[in-house]
Order: structure tokens, then C-alpha cells, then sequence
């Protein structure tokens, strides 16, 4: 294109104008000349197509992936490129396959597949080589790294360890565990009895003890054939004197301090040295890949060429204290003895049963197959133990021969049957001793009959700690005066189980530990108390948790205690009424404690605690503690001393009261067994039958009816004038106590829940029915009852009862003797009670006299309350109405949180437990239903 004027005219005119079209043209030649250019340019490039064809041509320039060539000849260069490539990749393969048919030893194969066949043929022949030489029969390691010190390189075979019970085999170049040795594992819980067909007792092994597993220590050769261990001089070693064999044991859990195992085998020896000094053996502790701990024998055993037993209690400290849990080792090792040894029947047990369960005797804790001679006399006799007999024979008659039997694993917190079979000879000695627990230098516990004896013991908790028996002691057996050569004990038991055979022992033992009866633990725990500060309270007597039982059928369990001078302690069940005094006191007993802590088991005792009850302890010689910040006050108790006497008037005595001090006992209360109700329904229907068999009419009681119906009861005067008194009464006066008045709740009796439901309104109920127009009065004994001095009680009845008598009252009932509830107020009890009734029918001679007693009844060493009122009653003509007995049942006391509205509609709550003690409405139902049935209308 020509070049354009860039100089242009700057006036605006015919030249500038001409200059714009010259270049304009200039512009229009060079667009043109380009164009002309283009199309030659595609027209050489199409060369001869045919127009039609050239946009085929176009489209060939875009391959089958999407992809735009700017030309096809560069389409076509890279299509080249590729073909060259996969070609050269081709030759490269031909050239790997045609290597690969020649093998490592430069044998060439025809093809590929021919190799890879022969390959395959060699290896199936390799493997089953290699099976060939793999022994069945496992060796035994004590733990992995015991294989590894042994085939670092690996070894042919199936490898155990101890430790774990896992094989291993040697795979790429390492030891590999295979899992459990011959077992696929059980899954917890998937053995059921449809799964076992059957088993006798006789095969169920009683240990935890592995022998399969054992292994050597030091210079021996071990081997393991069913249940038998063989264990023998390495002659490899021929300077190692000590050899021996270590079995596992793998325990269910890591044990308590407290529990005992045993270790139970027989032993046989091919060879014996016959010199103490080398026939020894020994049993030691090892961990569990048979590193020694401690020897665990307390003495060297010997060899022996007969069948010998061998039996060890091992304390679980001995376990624990070696730093072991529930895996470890027990070897036995001999010294000096070139002998082959056999040990079987290996057991390690928690219940001494030496090799199967035993269902006959697994309860004994006498070990006889232990029975020694005693080490602090004479030993020249001999000891024979053949199976549970055990012989000593004397070599020199003046030496009297002792059997001493250990035993191990006593509970000592429960009842203890012992069982004793002797033969002395009758000829030559007459009796014998023996001794439960300690040495024969002290007092024996029993002496043996000449000739065959047996002895029977039943020995309670509390007797074992004064007896001096303890968790692991021995039983000795001697002869008594003369002398005999020999003794014999044919059987020997010591347990907490009823001695077999004896069926009611059994069925009770059964009934006493049943799991359903409920246990109330009252009181709170004493543990530590001793390290809290003392605290001396001046005139201390008995104390008593706050809570009390609740229930029917209760005894006394156990008691817990604490105290620092050793004696004899006294105790007593009560319960305490409104006045916050000891009433009741149905049982009186006495402990021996030793100092510190005492935990005695006295069910066994049978000693009933009522619904409502407490036991309390008498800590006269003893002193209460200071709650601290270790020691708190939880459980309130209640003490009682000198100088807290009650307030309330007509009432005497020395309160209990809560000083939040801590009191050194508690105590436990459990249902009674089946066996106790059922003893105790026979002993009610017993007492009933003959009851009923005395039953006569009332001797006062002589009834004959008038024309209309009425009747009239027969009275005689001294000088036997008969006359005639309605047996329907027309003045009646009761006096009772808080069962028949108390004044706090409005003058009725306690605790009814309204002045209609007690048994006052019952039995005045009752009369009213019968005689409209009859008066009841009702009066309070109670001042008579807390009199200490029958001049006090004669005082009272002149002021406080024989003004409300006159000649014309023809029924008095008097309930009384509830709150004679200590020695003082009981020493004259007949005498007054008796005097007290003479009384009355002075003032009241038509009058029939009846006497109620008692809800609360309290017991004392010299004087037995109810029995001295019915002597009295029965002495004076009048009628005695008994009702002890049902304040045992919780359904006929009040209870904390009752309700009791007084006469003028003020509502208050029970809260005290002396109120809740006393009979509720059904109680006060009781009592008057039974007075009722006693008038005789």
C-alpha cells in the first residue's frame, strides 16, 4: 500500500481537502491488494480440489477426541509420533516376555506358561516338605522372649509359652503368634447344659494349676503325660545338685488379703538317698516365667519310693506381697537326689479340696494328710497317717503321744462344728484331751472317753474369741492320766457347716443363711472411733442409736463394739416411751469383749427385738466420743446418766437424752429363719393346747339367769351368805397409765388417733351397750407404778384411787405394770400388786377386779413381772388379762408421722418414737376386744 500524505495542509481548504482523498484512494488500493493476496494464497493451498471437497478438508483437521489441528499435516505428524511410540513400546515388551521364560538358575522355558507351571509344582512340593517336618507335639516356652533366646532364627515346629497358652511359628523372619494353643475360644456365657451331656463330680478338676504347661528349672528334663509331671537329672548338667519343675497358675481374680488357697499333689520317687540330709524338697514362688521369689514350704519334705501326699495352705499375702496378682509360678525343686520324680495330681485351690470337688466333706478345714507331732514335747513316737486316720504309736510308754492337726480357713465370725472319732486304749489309759485353737499346756476343751469316743461341738462366735480360736490354728489330741502306746483319731472335722449327716443342723444351717432375710443395720460404723477424743459423762450408763427397729419378726444378728478394757459388758433389748425412759426391757444379756474392736455373732441366742425396740449398751465402765471432722455425728445417739431425771409428774426415772456424742456399738437385727417362725408357731400351739386344757369358768364367775333372762353372778360372804350381783356392771372404774390416760393428748389413751379409738372408749363402749345407765371412770395408776416403796404405793392408792371406789362399784380394771420398768420399782412388784387388789375389794367388796399387763414388759435377773402380777391375781380372786405379746407386731403400734386429734380438734403429729411405740388404733382394738371377752357379757 502506497504511503498516505502525513503532512497536511492546515487551512481548511481545497488543498486539505484534496490531500484526504488522496490518501483515502491510497487506503482503498492497499484493502484490495490484500484481499487479491489471501485468495491466492488458499487457492495454491487447495491445490487442484475441487471446490465441493475443500470443507471436508476443513473437518479432517479435528480428530475423534474433539481435538483442532491448525493444519491436517500437523494432524497427521502427531498421529506419527504415536504410532512410533506404541511401537517401540511393543518391541520393549517382546524383549521382558522372552527374559522372563528363562529362571533364576538360567533354565529358558518355551513359554511363559511353562515356567509358571513348573514353578508351582515345586512349591507344592516344598510345602508339603516342609509339613513333613513340623512336629505335632508342641514346645512348651515360658514366655516369648524365652523362644526368642532359644530361635532367634526361627525353628521348624509349633511353639507354646507358658504365660499366655498362645502358640507361635516362625513366619517372615519373625515369631508369630497364632493365637490359642489347640482352641478356638469359648465366647462367655455360650456353654449351656444342652451343650454338656454329662459330667461326674469325680472329673471336674478342682485347681487352678496348668501341669500341661510345666516347665524345668535348673538341671532337669521335663515331660508332661495327661495330669502327670515327670521331672529327672539332666546328666548334661552333672554339676547341678538342685533341679526341679515349675507348674503355672492362673487364679480368676487378683485375691483378697484375707483368702486362703491350698496346694495339693502326690509325688513318687524312682530312687532315695536314705540320708535326711539329701532327700530334701522344697516349694517356692516364682513369677510366671519361673523367676524365683520366695520359698513358700515352711519345712523340707523328703523323697519317697511309695505314693506320698503333700498338702501347703498358702496365705494370698504370700501372693501379693511378692508382687503377684493372678499369674504365677509353684515350683517344686529337689537338692542332692538323683532320682526321677512324678508329681501328680497337681491342685491349687481355694476350698482344700485336694483333687476333684468333694461334695461330701469340701467344708472340713482339718488337713489330716498335715497332721505332725507336737514340737513342744517328747517326739519319740511315731506318726502314721493312712488316708483320714491318723495313728501315734509311743515307743517308751511313759511318753504320752500328741497329734497335733492343723486347719486353715475357719470364718471365725460364724458358728464352728467340730467333730472328734478317737480309740484309746481302754486297758491302758482312761480318758483323753483335746485342744481346739492353741498348745496343750492350757486348759483343754474337752475330754475324750477311753476305748472309741466321739465328740460334738457347736461352737458360737462369741465362745471362739474367749476360747482363743482363730482363722488358722491346729487341733491337739492327747491321752489323759496313765499311759498308752497308742492313739488313734478316725476322724477329725473342723468347719462352718453342720458336721455331714446330721439332717436338723443341716436344714438349720440352711435356714439361717438364707439370702432372702433382710438385715437393718442400726447404728452408725464405729470404724476409727478409738482415734477420736474420749469423752468421760459422770453416772453414764446405757446408750442406744436414736433409730430403732421396725418390724415383726426380728432377732438380734450382731453386735459391733468398741472398748478399751477387756470384761464382761451388759446389754439390754427396750424400748423408750414418751418420757424418753427405758421401758420394756424384755432381755437383759452380757457380752465378753475383748479390748479394741469386737464384732460377735449372737443369733444363735434367739433374743427377740420387737417392732419399736432398741438395744443398749451399758458403758458404766466404758466412755463415750467426740464427733470430728473424720468421725461425724450421722447416725444420733442416745445416752443416759444420773443426772437427767424426768420432770414429768407421776413419772421417775433418768432420761435418755441425745448429747451428740459418738456411742462405741452398733448392732444388727435380721428376720427370723423358717426354722425359728416354724419352732416358734409350734411353741405358741403348744402353750395353747394347754392352756386350754386348764380353761374352767372364772371361780368368781357362777352365773344363774332370772325369769326375764338377766343374769346374776353367785357372791359368798365370810360367813357364807349367798347373794346375787348383776353380771352386767352398774359403776365401773378403770385406772391405767399412758395406754389409758395421758394428759399431753387430751386424757386418752396413747397413742389412738381420737379420744373414740382407744381401748377405754372400747370396753366403756361395751358396757354402755349392755347397761345404759352405767357409769365408767376413768383414772391414773401411773404415780403407783413409779413408786420404789410399797409405803409410797399404799400412799397412793389412799390418795389417788380409793377416792374414786365407793361400796357400790361392782367392776374395777386396772392396766398397770408398764412403767415397772426398773429394778427398783420391780422388787416388791408381788407383794404390792397383791396388796393393791386387797385394797380394792376392801373398798369395793361386790366388785369383780381385773388386771391388764402389759404392752411394754421389762425383764430383771431376780423378778419376773408378769408372772409375779399373775401370782397375785390368782392369790386375791382376781382375773388376769394377758396381752404381752402384741406389741411385736408393727401393725398394732402407732408410727412416726401419725396423726392423733385431740378432744378439742388441735391435730398433732407423731414424731417421737416413744409415742409411736405404744398401740395404735388397731393396738387399742386389740386390747379392748380382749377385756371385753374376758366380762363375760
Amino acid at each position: 500500500m502506497d504511503k498516505l500524505i502525513t503532512s497536511l495542509d492546515t487551512n481548511l481548504g481545497a488543498v486539505l481537502r484534496e490531500q484526504l482523498d488522496t490518501n483515502f484512494q491510497k487506503i482503498q488500493a492497499g484493502v484490495d491488494g490484500q484481499s487479491d493476496a489471501l485468495n491466492k494464497q488458499i487457492t495454491d493451498l487447495l491445490g487442484n480440489v475441487a471446490p465441493q471437497d475443500q470443507n471436508e478438508v476443513t473437518q479432517a483437521r479435528i480428530d475423534a477426541h474433539g481435538n483442532t489441528y491448525g493444519t491436517l499435516k500437523s494432524r497427521e505428524d502427531v498421529t506419527q509420533n504415536t504410532a512410533e511410540t506404541a511401537l517401540s513400546e511393543e518391541r520393549a515388551t517382546s524383549v521382558e516376555v522372552q527374559d522372563a521364560r528363562t529362571n533364576s538358575s538360567s533354565q529358558t522355558y518355551p513359554t511363559l506358561k511353562e515356567r509358571m507351571d513348573n514353578q508351582e509344582n515345586d512349591l507344592n512340593n516344598s510345602f508339603n516338605d516342609k509339613l513333613a517336618q513340623i512336629s505335632a507335639v508342641p514346645e512348651t516356652f515360658t514366655n516369648l522372649a524365652a523362644l526368642q533366646s532359644k530361635y532367634p532364627n526361627g525353628s521348624n515346629g509349633i511353639m507354646v509359652t507358658a504365660d499366655t497358652g498362645h502358640k507361635y511359628i516362625w513366619a517372615n523372619g519373625n515369631w508369630t503368634d497364632a493365637g490359642v494353643y489347640q482352641s478356638v475360644g469359648i465366647a462367655d456365657g455360650s456353654v449351656t447344659k444342652d451343650k454338656i451331656d454329662r459330667v461326674g463330680y469325680n472329673q471336674i478338676v478342682n485347681s487352678f494349676a496348668v501341669p500341661s504347661l510345666a516347665f524345668k528349672w535348673s538341671g532337669s528334663i521335663v515331660s508332661v503325660s495327661g495330669d502327670d509331671v515327670f521331672f529327672s537329672h539332666d546328666p548334661a548338667s552333672p554339676t547341678v545338685s538342685n533341679f526341679g519343675v515349675t507348674i503355672p497358675v492362673k487364679l480368676e481374680k487378683t485375691p483378697s488379703p484375707t483368702d486362703t488357697f491350698y496346694l495339693n499333689f502326690d509325688y513318687i520317687s524312682s530312687a532315695l538317698a536314705n540320708d535326711p540330709s539329701l532327700d530334701k524338697m522344697e516349694v517356692w514362688i516364682t513369677k510366671i516365667d519361673g523367676t524365683i521369689l520366695a520359698k513358700i514350704s515352711p519345712t523340707f519334705f523328703y523323697a519317697s519310693l511309695t505314693k506320698t501326699s503333700y498338702q501347703l495352705p498358702i496365705s494370698a499375702t504370700t501372693i501379693l506381697n511378692n508382687g503377684l496378682t493372678t499369674s504365677f509360678g509353684i515350683m517344686i525343686a529337689t537338692h542332692n537326689i538323683p532320682s526321677n520324680t512324678t508329681i501328680s495330681n497337681f491342685r491349687f485351690n481355694d476350698d482344700n479340696g485336694s483333687e476333684t470337688i468333694d461334695l461330701n466333706n469340701r467344708n472340713n478345714k482339718a488337713v489330716v494328710k498335715m497332721a505332725r507331732k507336737s514340737s513342744a514335747f517328747s517326739q519319740n513316737y511315731s506318726l502314721i497317717i493312712n488316708g483320714d486316720v491318723v495313728t501315734a504309736k509311743s515307743f517308751d510308754t511313759s511318753i504320752k503321744p500328741i497329734i497335733e492337726v492343723p486347719y486353715f480357713g475357719l470364718d471365725i465370725t460364724k458358728t464352728v462344728y467340730f467333730e472328734l472319732e478317737t480309740y484309746i486304749d481302754p486297758n491302758t489309759a482312761q480318758f483323753g484331751h483335746f485342744w481346739i485353737g492353741k498348745v496343750a499346756t492350757t486348759t483343754p476343751d474337752g475330754r475324750i472317753q477311753k476305748g472309741y469316743g466321739k465328740v460334738t461341738l457347736e461352737i458360737h462366735p462369741n465362745e471362739l474369741s474367749q476360747k482363743g480360736v482363730t482363722k488358722d490354728g491346729t487341733v491337739t489330741i492327747t491321752i489323759g492320766d496313765g499311759a498308752t502306746e497308742g492313739l488313734i483319731v478316725n476322724h477329725i472335722s473342723i468347719s462352718n457347716k453342720p458336721i455331714d449327716g446330721d439332717l436338723d443342723k443341716t436344714m438349720k444351717s440352711i435356714n439361717d443363711n438364707s439370702v432372702d432375710r433382710h438385715i437393718v443395720k442400726i447404728g452408725q460404723s464405729i470404724a476409727g472411733i478409738d482415734s477420736t477424743s474420749a469423752e468421760t459423762i459422770a453416772g453414764l450408763d446405757f446408750v442406744t442409736p436414736k433409730n430403732v427397729y421396725s418390724g415383726s419378726d426380728g432377732i438380734l444378728k450382731r453386735i459391733k463394739a468398741y472398748v478399751s478394757t477387756a470384761g464382761s459388758y451388759t446389754f439390754k433389748i427396750a424400748k423408750i416411751d414418751q418420757n424418753s425412759l427405758i421401758v420394756d426391757s424384755t432381755n437383759y444379756f452380757s457380752l465378753s469383749l475383748v479390748s479394741g474392736y469386737n464384732d460377735i455373732d449372737v443369733e444363735n441366742q434367739n433374743m427377740q427385738v420387737p417392732d419399736g425396740a432398741q438395744v443398749f449398751m451399758n458403758l458404766s465402765s466404758g466412755v463415750v466420743y467426740k464427733p470430728d471432722d473424720n468421725h461425724l455425728d450421722i447416725v444420733p445417739s442416745l445416752i443416759r446418766d444420773n443426772s437427767h431425771p424426768t420432770t414429768n409428774p407421776g413419772y421417775s426415772g433418768q432420761m435418755l437424752y441425745d448429747a451428740g456424742l459418738l456411742i462405741p456399738f452398733n448392732y444388727e437385727v435380721i428376720d427370723k429363719s423358717p426354722i425359728n417362725s416354724l419352732n416358734e408357731l409350734r411353741e405358741n400351739v403348744n402353750s395353747n393346747n394347754q392352756e386350754i386344757a386348764q380353761l374352767s369358768v372364772f371361780k368368781d364367775n357362777v352365773l344363774v339367769k332370772s325369769p326375764s333372762g338377766k343374769s346374776f353372778r353367785l357372791v359368798v360372804s365370810e360367813d357364807g351368805t349367798l347373794s346375787t350381783v348383776s353380771q352386767v356392771p352398774y359403776k365401773v372404774a378403770i385406772f391405767g397409765n399412758s395406754l389409758t390416760s395421758y394428759d399431753a393428748i387430751g386424757g386418752f389413751g396413747l397413742a389412738a388417733s381420737n379420744q373414740n379409738n382407744d381401748w377405754f372408749a372400747g370396753v366403756k363402749d361395751h358396757i354402755i351397750n349392755a347397761n345404759n345407765s352405767a357409769t365408767v371412770y376413768r383414772g391414773k395408776i401411773g404415780g403407783w407404778e413409779g413408786s420404789t416403796t410399797s409405803s409410797d404405793r399404799q400412799n397412793y392408792f389412799d390418795n389417788s384411787i380409793k377416792p374414786n371406789l365407793s361400796s357400790d362399784t361392782d367392776l374395777v380394771i386396772v392396766q398397770a405394770g408398764d412403767n415397772v420398768n426398773t429394778a427398783d420399782k420391780a422388787t416388791n412388784i408381788y407383794s404390792d400388786s397383791k396388796q393393791l387388789i386387797l385394797n380394792i375389794k376392801q373398798v369395793s367388796p361386790e366388785a369383780r377386779v381385773f388386771w391388764v399387763a402389759s404392752w411394754f414388759v421389762s425383764k430383771f435377773a431376780n423378778v419376773d413381772l408378769i408372772a409375779s402380777i399373775k401370782n397375785a391375781c390368782s392369790e386375791t380372786g382376781a382375773n388376769f388379762i394377758d396381752i404381752t405379746g402384741y406389741s411385736n407386731y408393727s401393725e398394732n403400734n402407732s408410727y412416726i408421722g401419725a396423726k392423733i386429734t385431740k378432744p378439742d380438734g388441735t391435730v398433732i403429729t407423731v414424731t417421737d418414737p416413744g409415742y409411736a411405740a405404744h398401740p395404735g388404733d388397731r393396738g387399742h382394738k386389740i386390747i379392748a376386744d380382749t377385756v371385753n371377752s374376758y366380762l363375760g357379757f
